[in-house]
């Protein structure tokens, strides 16, 4: 019976040390405007991961120059479309909510 209540017990104290080991990651957001054909560069405060999610291609392109720790961003068409960043972890570092007219 003690060594039941000693394993929950060490049971308990494990997945409580995996919870609270678990670290919520903030990512950044930032709204852009731009006129179709315009764009803007951006400096990044992390090295960005090749691999970006645009949520539609058609209304954005970007370039990324992670050497540099910059992006580029161009309006293809109107529209909105969010643009995610991750860092070299694969962790979310930035959204670009672009707007274009």
């Amino acid at each position: 019976m003690i060594i039941r209540l000693i394993m929950s017990f060490l049971v308990s104290l494990f997945l409580m040390g995996n919870l609270h080991s678990q670290v919520e990651i903030e990512t950044k957001t930032i709204k852009v405007e731009l006129e179709v054909g315009a764009d803007k560069l951006f400096e990044l405060d992390f090295v960005p991961n090749t691999a970006v999610d645009v949520v539609n291609p058609k209304v954005a392109a970007i370039t990324l120059i992670p050497q540099r720790k910059e992006i580029n961003l161009k309006a293809l068409s109107q529209g909105r479309t969010n643009i995610r960043l991750r860092d070299k972890s694969g962790h979310s570092k930035l959204v670009f909510e672009l707007v274009s007219k």
